[in-house]
């Protein structure tokens, strides 16, 4: 997750994708409040499956995690 991080991290440092951002594409892909919406979401299964993993029984925690690492994949 940390590594996530910092990979976002420095990607702001290289000086061209900030001009990428402000065009609102990056490639192909249109950047809305929605795609955002939704990176965010990806980033929030991890962080969460941490406290699940720790909470929940054996057989739940199972099959949430065969979710989120589909979810996730996809």
């Amino acid at each position: 997750m940390l590594n996530m991080l910092f990979a976002d991290i420095f990607t702001f440092m290289n000086p061209g994708f900030l001009k990428v951002l402000m065009t609102r594409y990056a490639e192909e892909i249109q950047i809305t409040q929605g795609f955002l919406l939704g990176a965010a979401m990806v980033t929030e299964i991890p962080i969460a499956m941490v406290l699940l993993a720790r909470v929940l029984k054996y057989r739940a925690n199972r099959w949430t995690n065969i979710i989120a690492g589909v979810v996730t994949i996809a």
